[in-house]
């Protein structure tokens, strides 16, 4: 395998803008703003690198949702790349972001470890551009 610091390309791959029809459009503030689901990102990663060469962890940083919900909670994610592989050694390198998620329905805890996730994979390049369509 051709280390990602000798091929640009991979970082580029991860950088590829997605087919419209996986970018979603919701209203924040009354401006129209661009998102891509958990899904996607994973597919991207898969692709790109192949499934044996990410990983993703996650952290609570805070839960104040009590017993009833309510209140808020916060996921601290880190996708981890193996950036080089040559005879049998791995390099890894991690990116962290954080997501959160307030309210009382069940999705909470869904919406903030999906949301840091997507976060993180941001800071690797994968959907990126959207904040600027």
């Amino acid at each position: 395998m051709m280390t990602t610091r000798e091929n640009p390309t991979i970082w580029e791959a991860l950088r590829e803008s997605f087919d419209d029809r996986l970018v979603g459009t919701m209203t924040i503030d009354g401006r129209p703003v661009k998102y891509l689901n958990a899904q996607a990102v994973e597919g991207r990663f898969d692709a790109v690198l192949g499934p044996a060469n990410w990983n993703a962890s996650y952290q609570v940083l805070h839960d104040s949702l009590g017993a009833e919900g309510g209140g808020a909670l916060v996921v601290e994610c880190t996708i981890s790349v193996n950036i080089e592989e040559e005879r049998d050694e791995s390099l890894w390198m991690a990116k962290t972001e954080v997501g959160e998620s307030s309210g009382k329905d069940g999705e909470v805890w869904k919406a903030a470890y999906s949301d840091a996730f997507k976060r993180a994979g941001r800071r690797w390049g994968v959907g990126r551009y959207l904040a600027f369509v």
